[in-house]
């Protein structure tokens, strides 16, 4: 509530009781409310006094706001035609921008000294050796001139110090450079090395994968061996089933035509003892003569086939006929002698 108030009488407060408040602030080190007086009386004045530039940029530079302080040094310097104000502007200019870098350095690690920074330090030693000249000038026209002695001396310190924070600061940029430059190293160097770890595991992946490709088709080359010994196996079992039942049919059929010839061989036999027409018996004597004869009797309990059966019932049948036809023939001789008168 405090920090309110404060603002709010520097927005009403006119430019000179402005000055006021920040001559008190700074006779109290109360570096925070002079800051505020400075900041609204610089932006308040069309033309503000470089010794109010000069004071805003102590008041920041005390709060630790160097940059703000710089441009305030800067502003100062500028403006000032006193020499003693100008060359303190530029020595604490220096200091700011100096300590600035400092803190940024202090603050990251990485960051390095600007160019601006450098720049603006390098205008500061000019200033400064400015002003150490035109106080030589003064002392070579009055040499009894003690003040221009004691300032004279005083810029010679001050372009010494500045001189140091510019060796610093450049040093400090090389350094940082050189950090970025081995950092950039070591990230291609890193990166470099993922690359080629990449690529190493891409082709132990693709031997992987070859391998298991290779396997695959071992795998499968195996799979249709198999198959083709177990088709040549079945092929093999079917010759040998087809050459078996090839065998059985031929025994078969051999065995059908040994019984053919068999049969035939019996029906010439019985042929053979069939008598011709006209070599029968004309009597049952001889009827009972063939059938008593032993070649021909089959033995107890074998029975006739059915084609021996039919033989058989067709030859009785014949010899029936030709004893009938016999009979016949005798009767008619008979009744032919018996007829005649002579």
């Amino acid at each position: 509530m405090i920090l309110q108030t404060v603002i709010l009488s520097l927005a009403i407060a006119s430019p000179h009781s402005l000055l006021e408040d920040a001559e008190t602030a700074f006779a109290a080190e109360n570096w925070s409310e002079a800051a505020l007086a400075l900041d609204s009386y610089i932006q308040k004045t069309s033309v503000p006094s470089p010794e109010a530039m000069y004071d805003c940029g102590i008041a920041h530079y005390n709060l630790g706001e160097f940059e703000v302080a710089a441009q305030a040094f800067d502003n100062a310097m500028e403006a000032s035609n006193d020499t003693i104000l100008k060359s303190y502007s530029a020595f604490n200019l220096g200091n700011a921008v100096y300590n600035k870098t400092m803190q940024q350095l202090e603050g990251t690690g990485t960051e390095s000294p600007s160019d601006e920074d450098l720049i603006a330090l390098e205008d500061a030693q000019e200033q400064i050796k400015q002003v150490l000249q035109s106080y030589r000038s003064a002392i070579a026209s009055e040499a009894s001139d003690m003040d221009a002695r004691a300032n004279g001396e005083l810029a010679w310190q001050m372009l010494q110090q500045l001189d140091q924070m510019q060796e610093q600061m450049e040093e400090e940029k090389q350094k940082q450079e050189q950090q970025q430059q081995d950092d950039q190293q070591d990230q291609e160097q890193n990166d470099e090395s993922a690359d080629q770890e990449e690529d190493n595991q891409e082709k132990k992946d693709d031997g992987s994968s070859d391998e298991e490709q290779q396997k695959k088709d071992s795998e499968q080359s195996e799979q249709q061996q198999d198959g083709e010994q177990s088709e040549q196996k079945q092929d093999g079992e079917q010759s040998e089933q087809d050459q078996q039942d090839s065998e059985q049919s031929e025994e078969q059929q051999d065995g059908e035509q040994s019984d053919q010839e068999k049969q035939q061989e019996s029906d010439e036999q019985q042929s053979e003892q069939t008598p011709e027409d006209g070599e029968l018996e004309s009597t049952d004597e001889g009827m009972n003569k063939g059938k008593d004869s032993p070649s021909e009797v089959k033995e107890e309990g074998e029975r006739l086939s059915e084609s021996e059966a039919d033989r058989l019932l067709q030859l009785i049948r014949d010899k029936e006929q030709q004893r009938r036809k016999a009979l016949a023939a005798r009767r008619a001789e008979n009744r032919t002698s018996t007829g005649k008168d002579w």
